[in-house]
């Protein structure tokens, strides 16, 4: 397993830095949005001083909310001619006044404020007397759908260890525990958790949205049930080894969307805009699902690395594209470096996975062999092009050191390996050059 890119920043370290710097960020953020157009309910002002920042983490939803509200406010200040769909691609604005935009923004706060407290379990109350949408979505707990009109008066949420009284004008309810409910005014349905850091983000608009992911996401119960189970058997296997650190790093992928192929296979992808954000392949066999889940989860990390210190320094060049062995397109310096953290990661998956004979998930050393030289061809572009950072000299001494850790293993089977690539030309071309 990935030893040497665990140990280059022990990822549950690297979480409580990150948590703490999003607190940072968060903050900030407020003090730039508030008041502004696209964030403009004079309650936010109670919100905010009600002490929630003091409690509020990070999670995918509220990255992709604040993404969000940050490219509609720099929509606005250019004056609104062209708001780019992906800003609002998520909404279902059901008024057609102009306001109602940032109202229902500043529902999808409450959801993600009121969501967080049940999840951790932190008294809060909120009222408003901005009517609320149909759907909406608490973080980290579920989706709470009002099956009545919803006019303008008092709406109170009031959390209190663990249960949501929601009151509302003809309407009263409590939801006591994160179980389906329906009755004739509302309907609740519970996230599904893979693990308890894991869910399904399946039926999240605000994640299920097409600038994040383009092509079919995987929806309805039944078969994300069959997802969430073949997840779990993977991430089990995984675990196996005796690595400290390799849960922390699965756990960086919190938010996972099924997608559905229109090919022969389809990979895995991750969103920046919603760090925590990850899209995994649905209907596939569970070592390509075990192989993106821990894809995902290196490029996680790098991306917390990167949020902490630059990896590279001004004088890299970021508007080029250059050779990655994993595309037939060029990739900047950054993506290949990515490509080469990653990959190492998964030959070194692969090496363990053979070597402990997993019957659950079963690894290749043409794989390993095949990562690992892959991964040792984008160092050389990176090394070539690229001037590192302190920090990413660190990062470029693990991947080395890694890709050195799996070589090391491969010493009995390194030739039989290479004449099977030799044998599958086309599915190897680049490592025959």
């Amino acid at each position: 397993m990935p030893e040497k890119l665990i140990q280059l920043v022990p990822p549950q370290v690297l979480h409580e830095a990150s948590g703490k710097a999003f607190q940072l960020r968060l903050r900030h953020f407020f003090e730039t949005y508030r008041n502004t157009d696209s964030l403009s309910p004079p309650e936010l002002s109670d919100l905010l001083q009600s002490g929630v920042l003091e409690w509020l983490s990070d999670s995918a939803t509220l990255r992709a909310w604040m993404w969000s509200i940050s490219r509609l406010a720099f929509a606005l200040r250019s004056g609104g001619v062209s708001i780019a769909v992906d800003t609002l691609d998520h909404l279902r604005v059901d008024k057609p006044h102009k306001s109602r935009v940032s109202e229902l923004l500043y529902w999808q706060l409450l959801g993600i404020v009121v969501g967080q407290a049940l999840h951790k379990g932190v008294s809060f109350s909120v009222s408003s007397q901005i009517p609320p949408p149909e759907r909406i979505q608490l973080d980290k707990f579920g989706k709470l759908e009002l099956l009545l009109d919803r006019p303008v008066g008092a709406y109170s949420l009031r959390c209190q260890d663990g249960v949501l009284i929601f009151s509302s004008p003809g309407m009263s309810l409590k939801l006591d525990a994160p179980s389906s409910k329906r009755t004739q005014n509302y309907r609740f349905t519970p996230l599904h958790w893979v693990t308890p850091e894991v869910y399904l983000a399946y039926d999240n608009d605000a994640l299920c949205r097409p600038f994040f992911q383009p092509l079919p996401m995987l929806v309805g119960n039944e078969e994300n049930r069959r997802l969430e189970e073949q997840i779990s058997r993977c991430w089990t296997a995984l675990n196996t080894s005796d690595i400290d650190g390799v849960s922390h790093v699965l756990a960086l992928c919190e938010s996972i969307i099924g997608l559905v192929s229109l090919t022969e296979s389809i990979g895995s992808a991750s969103r920046e805009e919603a760090l925590g954000l990850v899209f995994l392949p649905a209907g596939t066999d569970d070592i390509n699902v075990g192989e993106c889940l821990l894809h995902e989860g290196l490029h996680q990390l790098l991306f917390r690395i990167e949020e902490a210190a630059d990896l590279f320094t001004p004088d890299t060049s970021k508007g080029e594209n250059f050779y990655s062995p994993w595309r037939t397109d060029g990739r900047p310096l950054r993506m290949v470096f990515h490509g080469a953290f990653v990959f190492s990661g998964i030959a070194s998956m692969h090496l363990h996975l053979q070597q402990s004979m997993n019957p659950d998930l079963k690894g290749s050393l043409e794989e390993a062999f095949r990562r690992m030289e892959q991964s040792a061809l984008a160092m050389e572009t990176v090394r070539r092009h690229a001037q590192l950072t302190p920090v990413g000299m660190k990062v470029a001494a693990a991947i080395d050191a890694q890709i050195e850790s799996v070589r090391g293993q491969l010493p009995t089977n390194y030739e039989s390996v290479r004449e099977a690539i030799r044998k599958r030309p086309h599915d190897f071309p680049v490592l025959l050059v």
